[in-house]
């Protein structure tokens, strides 16, 4: 290899390089492209129960990521909440996962599984938020 095409393949190797860095995600606060800053809190589901026990979170809008590691469809509802009565879009299918957002206040609630037979079983879990 001669040195202009020994050059020219430097060259272009350092350019693919450096556009392969990583980047940095910080962005200024309020912008629209910023990246999700709520809460996520990871829920194993199972035949019958939910880890962790008890869910402790912060008070505000939080993430719950629901993780089916059962043999059968379950689902997560906060009875106690009104606007949390759709339960049937919060099924999870057997090794699926899902997301459910719910603005939550201070206090002691409990999550359970809607499905007949299943909150009889032990699928219950106190989700304690704090202030």
């Amino acid at each position: 290899m001669n040195h202009k095409t020994s050059l020219a393949v430097a060259l272009f190797v350092s350019v693919i390089v450096a556009g392969c860095a990583p980047r940095s995600t910080s962005r200024p606060a309020g912008s629209p492209s910023q990246p999700d800053q709520r809460p996520t809190v990871g829920v194993v589901v199972r035949e019958f129960e939910f880890e962790p026990r008890p869910l402790k979170v912060k008070a505000g809008l939080v993430r719950f990521l629901l993780i089916n590691r059962g043999s059968v469809e379950h689902d997560f509802a906060i009875p106690s909440l009104a606007r949390h009565g759709a339960h049937e879009k919060h099924l999870i299918k057997p090794g699926k996962t899902t997301i459910v957002d719910l603005e939550l206040k201070p206090g002691t609630y409990e999550a359970i599984c809607t499905i007949p037979g299943h909150k009889e079983a032990g699928m219950v879990v106190t989700v304690e938020v704090s202030s």
